[in-house]
């Protein structure tokens, strides 16, 4: 049953590889595993449905059909995602629950929990994600400090100072979250991926795309939230790159910064902040 999952997934079949799972029992060892990769599977299904139907609803205004009739598939097409994305949800929490009841840690595990923490970034509840990068069994955080060989391959460490970045500035739109401290940690973890990228030019080359593609995946986090949480979503961005851009002089995080500003601007271009964030990101561009 693992391999036909395994299989299905590479088919693209998720129904049929989620009709295996349920053929799995909840006591077997394969049972974690085989959760954690069709969550993951669901998990990029549902990433690559939104970017889908945006291109979708642009093709649309461009093509001059009804806006309301194009609101109306974008609406449904949404909710189908929505579907997608509360089982992408459910399975990998089950899945990472299960291993580390297991106290298995491999690296079919570390990725889940990144994928995990990166789902509940872009759902909007930041404090969750952070709970796991910082949890002590299993958090990836720790795996990392320990240099556990379950995180031992190439990549992995600049992703999880990443995600960990998103978690700890999302966690600014959350107004029970400690701000202070969330942007003390988010500055600790620029300086992780710093060191960890090193001092050469390639090195030097290599943070500034880290920084471009966070730029990216912060625009995506945007367009994903839902419209109630989208302005305290960028306002918690905004509150970070102002300190982060006042305090710096490096060209790699004021080039982030500026990046970033320039992605909140294209990410809702109709919005009364766009014009700010666009002038934010030239005139840290010019510094």
């Amino acid at each position: 049953l693992g391999t036909l999952i395994g299989f299905m997934i590479s088919e693209g079949q998720l129904a049929k590889a989620e009709d295996y799972l349920g053929k799995i029992p909840t006591d077997s060892p394969q049972r974690g595993t085989a959760e954690l990769k069709i969550g993951q599977a669901l998990w990029a299904a549902y990433i690559r449905g939104m970017q889908q139907a945006r291109e979708q609803e642009e093709s649309a205004t461009s093509a001059g059909t009804d806006p309301g009739v194009a609101k109306q598939q974008s609406a449904a097409r949404r909710e189908e995602l929505k579907v997608v994305k509360n089982r992408a949800e459910k399975t990998l929490a089950e899945g990472v629950q299960r291993m580390e009841n297991s106290g298995k840690i491999d690296p079919v595990l570390t990725s889940a929990v990144l994928s995990l923490a990166s789902v509940w970034i872009d759902i909007n509840q930041p404090v969750k994600s952070v709970t796991l990068l910082e949890n002590p069994k299993i958090g990836l955080l720790k795996l990392v400090a320990d240099n556990h060989e379950s995180i031992n391959r190439k990549g992995f460490r600049e992703d999880v100072f990443k995600t960990a970045l998103r978690a700890y500035i999302s966690s600014l739109s959350v107004k029970e979250a400690d701000a202070k401290l969330s942007i003390q940690k988010a500055s600790e973890m620029m300086e992780r991926l710093k060191q960890t990228m090193g001092t050469s030019p390639a090195g030097q080359k290599a943070l500034i795309a880290v920084y471009v593609s966070l730029a990216k995946e912060l625009e995506q986090q945007i367009n994903l939230a839902p419209d109630e949480t989208r302005d305290a979503l960028i306002q918690g961005f905004k509150t970070f790159l102002d300190q982060v851009g006042a305090g710096s002089n490096e060209l790699n995080v004021l080039y982030w910064v500026a990046s970033t500003y320039g992605s909140m601007a294209e990410s809702n271009p109709q919005s009364k902040s766009a014009g700010e964030n666009y002038k934010r990101a030239i005139t840290t561009y010019q510094s």
